[in-house]
């Protein structure tokens, strides 16, 4: 190949003027006068349209100035000039990767790879452009082979530790960040990268501590603090992590992720003061666009407006880099069984798995192929081998990247996948969003919309998404006979009651409870709880135990309004069955708005514990109604506070009808809907038919109101 196209003008030597003009280009452009010597190259270049260096040096002047645009093509013109000049194509790529035109770039970085292979700059660029394009998979041979050319390069093992962080091959990724703080010590951001993989694996104090130095090396970096906030959140050191993430947010006040953990943190904690503040705060972003985790405003906000911008902004962050297939791939295939998978990172000693465990078993395998795609870490505990042997088949994608779950389930030929956990802890939403399956549906993990359009469907029932209500989701409603919650039958109770003096309450005194987690609290419900205290003589208020900064603020508050602190009494954490059994020695659970009790109203119904609830707008805070009316106990479904609060007291008051009430739930238990696994499974079933029929005629998702189908059949 000849070093230009014909048509191109041939390199021309300089006259010793236009030499003596490069040089004085040259110069200005180390003295960092580059619009300078930007205009002496235009110059030059208009009488030496040939002279590819010059072209060269424009471009790259052009990319020091961050006009990535006008760096193009000067650089292109090089190129052109000078085809086998590998270092003019790897800066053309450059340019082009930095002007977002990752195609391009590609592109280049293989040209100039295959006339300078030993190029670890290169090499370690294409990886680099590979995952930013969202094709991880393709990049970590990339960033291996730049490793392998630049063994010294701190910047090669950084990037191949953060590559194999995101396929989730967390052990090799530790190994080369790692190696990357070795070879150079002072890089802050190999420090921060080696705590977040230490943080993925649960190592939280070399977490902590690889963070911690990342901030004293770079104190300036917001990111780092940031992440060492979040990090200390999620190892349950409360204190540390609103500290700094208050220093984090004084740093850059707009950062949304910051104020959502710093809310998070203070509502675990039950620290009010400021908390409504925050809220306000995180409203103004929302109307800006600016992503706040939805699970935030799950408990900061009743509104299903709020909360599905909010999801809806969340949505759009796991989309795939690179473009992809916008539309569900074909449904059509030979008739057989419905292929279903659930997705989930709690497929072990979990809410989740206790309620659907029963579930999972009982599915009618002539029906319906029955997988169980586990993108958790696997915990050896007995729910954990239930599962294993419950599911026709249990598949450990744990270790997988997104793009290798993709294709697994792609060559599952799955028909319906069911995100088991929406927006929680774990999830990998970046699955769903590439679009596996013909149908996707968002289930019981997440109790809201997920905003998002890709999830075409979710799981729900009559009272917990009226009609009224339906504007609030993105995915169409499935609407349940019954209600939308699994439960499994066969839960065992502990045999043993603890007595009321182990658990620290009175022997004779009413016993409120509520075991709801701590985020679920907030002044106004705390206001109701205690006038109710306050107006119900040797009554105490039982809730779940969490740290002493919890129980201190709380006891705190009750104070301030007039209660004796020592009428609150906390429960520690203890076995599934002991504290299923615990339920026995409690009154009346009292559930909390606007993010109502799930799992645990479910519970304590289980245990044969009235559940008191008052329902608001959206999901989250219509749980506990709809489990409630399917145990047969709808009269304990309140719509005012006001209301809620004067049924407790009556209720606290009332001996007979207190019993009559545990007698009633105590009857309906093993026959009304709620409990009954068997008759879940088929509507749920029935569901997952309805979906794929309608997909198999060519029709786009709609929604299905079982209980109307059934009435007219």
């Amino acid at each position: 190949m000849s070093a230009q196209p014909p048509d191109q003008p041939q390199p021309q030597p300089l006259s010793a003027q236009d030499a003596e003009r490069f040089k004085l280009a040259g110069e200005c452009f180390g003295r960092g006068e580059h619009a300078r010597a930007a205009a002496l190259l235009e110059a030059l270049l208009a009488a030496n349209p040939g002279f590819a260096r010059g072209w060269f040096l424009l471009g790259y002047t052009e990319g020091v100035r961050g006009r990535f645009d006008a760096a193009l093509a000067p650089l292109e013109r090089a190129v052109q000039l000078a085809q086998d000049d590998a270092e003019f194509r790897y800066y053309l790529a450059k340019a082009y990767a930095s002007a977002g035109r990752r195609g391009e770039a590609l592109r280049e970085l293989r040209e100039t790879l295959a006339r300078a292979p030993a190029h670890a700059g290169a090499q370690l660029d294409l990886g680099l452009n590979l995952q930013a394009q969202g094709d991880v998979d393709a990049a970590i041979p990339q960033l291996e082979q730049a490793v392998r050319l630049a063994p010294q390069s701190a910047a090669a093992h950084n990037a191949l530790g953060m590559a194999l962080r995101e396929a989730q091959r967390l052990e090799a990724a530790e190994d080369a960040l790692r190696s990357a703080c070795r070879l150079d010590p002072g890089d802050a951001a190999a420090r921060l990268n080696l705590g977040l993989v230490l943080k993925r694996r649960g190592h939280w104090d070399a977490a902590i501590e690889a963070m911690r130095e990342s901030v004293a090396r770079a104190p300036q970096n917001r990111k780092a603090l940031t992440s060492l906030g979040i990090t200390l959140a999620r190892a349950g050191r409360g204190t540390e992590a609103v500290a700094v993430l208050r220093q984090a947010r004084e740093k850059d006040p707009g950062h949304a992720g910051v104020l959502g953990w710093l809310i998070r943190e203070q509502e675990l904690a039950c620290e009010w003061d400021g908390l409504e503040a925050l809220t306000d705060a995180a409203r103004e972003l929302l109307a800006q666009g600016r992503a706040i985790h939805p699970f935030v405003w799950l408990s900061r906000s009743g509104s299903g407006r709020e909360q599905r911008m909010a999801a809806a902004l969340w949505a759009e962050s796991p989309r795939p880099r690179q473009a992809g297939r916008a539309t569900p791939p074909p449904a059509s295939r030979a008739a057989g069984r419905i292929r279903v998978a659930y997705l989930s990172a709690d497929f072990h000693e979990h809410a989740m798995s206790q309620l659907m465990a029963g579930v999972f078993e009982r599915h009618d395998r002539e029906r319906f192929e029955v997988t169980a795609v586990s993108l958790g870490a696997g915990r050896d505990d007995a729910m954990r081998a239930r599962l294993v042997k419950g599911f026709e088949r249990f598949i450990d994608a744990s270790g997988k990247s997104d793009q290798e779950a993709v294709r697994l389930i792609e060559d599952l030929g799955v028909d319906i996948a069911v995100d088991l956990m929406g927006y929680t802890k774990n999830s990998r939403t970046a699955i769903l969003a590439r679009r596996p399956a013909p149908l996707q549906v968002n289930y019981l993990g997440y109790p809201g919309t997920m905003g998002a359009d890709y999830i075409d469907y979710i799981i729900a029932d009559p009272f917990l998404i009226p009609p009224t209500a339906q504007a609030h989701y993105a995915e169409k409603i499935v609407t349940l006979p019954d209600c939308f919650q699994g439960n499994d039958a066969s839960r065992a109770i502990g045999a043993t009651t603890p007595t009321r003096a182990s658990a620290g309450l009175p022997q004779d005194g009413f016993v409120f409870c509520c075991f709801n987690a701590p985020y679920k609290l907030n002044p106004a419900m705390f206001d109701v709880w205690m006038r109710i205290l306050a107006r119900t003589p040797r009554s105490v208020l039982w809730l779940l135990g969490g740290s002493d900064v919890l129980q201190r603020n709380l006891r705190q508050e009750a104070q301030r309004r007039g209660v004796d602190p020592d009428r609150l009494v906390f429960a520690g954490r203890i076995g599934t069955q002991d504290y299923l059994a615990r339920y026995r020695l409690a009154d009346l659970f009292l559930d909390t708005l606007p993010f109502n009790g799930g799992a645990t109203a479910s519970d304590a119904l289980w245990a044969g514990l009235p559940v008191l609830t008052c329902a608001g707008e959206v999901y989250a805070s219509r749980m506990a109604g709809s489990l409630l009316r399917a145990v047969g106990l709808p009269e304990l479904v309140t719509e005012r506070l006001e209301d809620y609060e004067a049924l407790a007291l009556e209720l606290a008051a009332d001996d007979a009808r207190l019993r009559d009430t545990k007698d009633r739930l105590a009857r309906n238990r093993l026959r009304a809907p709620l409990f009954d696994t068997e008759r879940f499974t088929r509507s749920l079933e029935a569901a997952y038919a309805a979906m794929w029929e309608i997909r198999q005629k060519g029709e786009a998702p709609r929604h299905i109101d079982l209980p109307a189908a059934l009435a007219r059949g």
